[in-house]
């Protein structure tokens, strides 16, 4: 069986990358890095659930690798595939997330890099699941439903 995860998205780094049709990865990165990500495996899906008051499947891709890093490495690795425009937004990015945030610190990111991405157009955003859902958790693994059709746009 396939597993996938359904991950929690800043629609800020979301409308970013899919603004950006030609970028072929993306980090998508947790504010603390003091845990390995085990939810799925490379090769499985990796869903970007918009957060309110989109509340929608933005699009997925295929995770590639999960590892935690200082922010700065990630930066120098993947620059704006991380969602922002300059290391100083993916600071003040990331800072917004954190109880600790200081500008300058350089932070241990979880780094979850994500291939094969695909961005739904708003109109086709799939809704997210019913609005009694548990919301308690920042994602959690599911199985995928079966397939109703393919990406409605990339970028």
């Amino acid at each position: 069986m396939v597993k996938l995860w359904l991950a929690n998205t800043d629609p800020d780094w979301f409308d970013f990358l899919a603004a950006q049709p030609d970028i072929d990865e993306v980090n998508f990165w947790q504010p603390s890095g003091g845990t390995q990500f085990a939810a799925i495996q490379p090769g499985e899906l990796f869903l970007f659930k918009l957060k309110s008051p989109r509340n929608a499947i933005g699009g997925f891709g295929v995770l590639e690798r999960a590892n935690n890093y200082p922010l700065s490495l990630a930066w120098e690795a993947l620059g704006i595939k991380n969602g922002a425009r300059t290391l100083q937004e993916m600071r003040e990015r990331v800072g917004k997330y954190r109880s600790d945030a200081r500008l300058g610190l350089d932070y241990t990111i979880g780094c979850r890099v994500v291939v094969q991405r695909c961005s739904f157009r708003a109109s086709c955003g799939s809704r997210s699941p019913s609005p009694g859902a548990d919301r308690s958790s920042p994602a959690r693994p599911t199985t995928p439903p079966s397939a109703r059709g393919g990406c409605c746009g990339t970028g």
